[in-house]
């Protein structure tokens, strides 16, 4: 249903089809891999529609095991049993890169505990009853503690917990 204006223009909401969140609650450790991506998560969805796109959102917590110790956070996602295809990083790199979306954290305040978070949104290249996967991946120096936080004395320091929230949309958000 759209909206008419006055002067004959039309405009046409976003609508929600469909909504998932896949919460990561387990404590985990991923070690030095400057090289190559190591998997944390995924999240899955039945697109409805062939001419929907999919709103990503993606928050990280955790901590650096050291001051100048980096981590990077990736995105793939796949339609079926397609390949995987990076999303939300910047093809403007220099040769030898890696697709991340979050890059070098690093520093004093990633010691004790930080989050990162993505959103991004990808265009329709899927068809209505297509298995739509979203994977978060990590890459970077030292120890990654996911879903930690450095101290643990007290209350006040808690600890995150990662999550994708997965939105199948229809329509030209604005």
């Amino acid at each position: 249903m759209g909206i008419n204006f006055p002067d004959g223009s039309q405009y046409y909401p976003t609508s929600t089809i469909q909504c998932k969140q896949q919460l990561f609650s387990s404590i985990q450790s991923y070690s030095t891999s400057s090289s190559s991506f190591q998997d944390v998560m995924t999240c899955t969805l039945t697109a409805r529609s062939n001419v929907s796109k999919l709103l990503v959102y993606i928050e990280v917590h955790g901590y650096n095991s050291g001051e100048s110790v980096d981590r990077s956070f990736g995105a793939d996602y796949k339609v079926g049993s397609g390949s995987y295809i990076s999303f939300g990083d910047n093809p403007n790199t220099y040769s030898g890169m890696q697709p991340t979306f979050q890059h070098n954290n690093r520093g004093n305040d990633h010691i004790f505990g930080y989050f990162s978070t993505m959103q991004f949104l990808i265009d329709n290249n899927w068809s209505d009853g297509d298995v739509l996967t979203v994977k978060l991946k990590t890459i970077g120096e030292g120890t990654f503690y996911l879903n930690q936080g450095s101290q643990t004395a007290s209350g006040r320091f808690g600890r995150g917990r990662t999550h994708i929230i997965l939105r199948e949309e229809i329509g030209e958000p604005s």
